[in-house]
C-alpha cells in the first residue's frame, strides 16, 4: 500500500465517532401530559401515571436518524402503557355512515410513530421555535387484533383525508444550536363549551385481523383526540 494512503487510513481510524452522529438514533425522554387546560378540558391521549418515558432495553423512545419520532411501549418486558380515551366519537363516521365503534378507554401497550420525513421534515434539524406538521400513527394489540389510530390527511402509505396532522415545535436548542426539546400538539382547533378556543385532532380508527395468512381491515370510524407531549434529548 502507498505510504500516504496508509497514513490517511490511520488518521481516519483515530477520528472519534459522535454518539449522536448523522446516522444515529437520538434517545429522548417523553412526558405525556394528563391535563393541560390550554389544550382542552380533557385529554384523550394520556400517560399511564408512571412518569417520564425513557429510552431503555424495554422501551424505545427515540428520534430516528432520519428525523422521525418513535415511542414504543410494545416491547417484550415493558411494563409501561399509554392511556387512550375513545369517548369523543365523530357522529356518522362509522361503517356506512353509522356511529363509530369505540374501544374501552384504558392503558394500552402502544407504539407512536411520526414519520415527518414523508413531508420533508427532520425533527433534529428544526430551528428554535419552528413548527412543522407531521403524521402520527398509534398502533396497539388487543385480543386477536391490531388497532391503529391514524392522523395523516395527505400523501404517504396511508391517507385519511378527514384527519389532522400533529404540530411539532422545537422548544429548545443546545450549545451546538441543534434542537434538543420538542412539543407535540393537535393542529386543529374547536370552540369549547365555555366559548374558548381549544385544540383537538380528528383521527381514524381501524383494526386488522390476520386470518389464513390474509390481513383483514375493518374501519371503526373517527374520534377526536386532544393531547400534549413534551420531549427532551436524554
Amino acid at each position: 500500500m502507498h505510504k500516504s494512503i496508509r497514513w490517511v487510513l490511520v488518521l481516519l481510524m483515530c477520528v472519534p465517532i459522535s454518539a449522536a452522529g448523522p446516522n444515529s438514533n437520538v434517545p429522548v425522554a417523553v412526558s405525556i401530559e394528563d391535563t393541560e387546560g390550554d389544550i382542552a378540558p380533557s385529554l384523550q391521549i394520556r400517560s399511564d401515571g408512571a412518569g417520564v418515558y425513557r429510552n431503555s432495553s424495554i422501551l424505545e423512545s427515540i428520534i430516528q436518524s432520519g428525523g422521525d419520532w418513535e415511542l414504543n411501549t410494545n416491547v417484550r418486558g415493558s411494563t409501561r402503557r399509554i392511556n387512550l380515551d375513545f369517548s369523543q366519537p365523530v357522529a356518522g363516521s362509522g361503517p356506512g355512515g353509522s356511529a363509530p365503534i369505540p374501544l374501552p378507554t384504558g392503558n394500552y401497550q402502544a407504539r407512536f410513530i411520526s414519520k415527518c420525513h414523508l413531508y420533508g421534515n427532520d425533527l433534529l434539524a428544526l430551528a428554535s421555535g419552528q413548527t412543522v406538521d407531521c403524521p402520527l400513527m398509534t398502533a396497539f394489540p388487543l385480543d386477536d387484533a391490531t388497532y391503529q389510530i391514524q392522523m395523516n390527511p395527505r400523501t404517504g402509505v396511508a391517507v385519511y383525508p378527514l384527519t389532522d396532522f400533529v404540530s411539532i415545535t422545537c422548544t429548545g436548542t443546545g450549545a451546538d444550536t441543534l434542537c434538543n426539546q420538542w412539543k407535540i400538539e393537535p393542529s386543529s382547533t374547536f370552540i369549547a363549551a365555555d366559548g374558548t378556543l381549544k385544540k383537538r385532532n380528528r383521527a381514524h380508527l381501524y383494526k386488522t385481523v390476520t386470518s389464513k395468512g390474509k390481513s383483514i381491515e375493518t374501519d371503526l370510524g373517527d374520534f377526536y383526540f386532544s393531547f400534549q407531549i413534551q420531549m427532551t434529548k436524554q
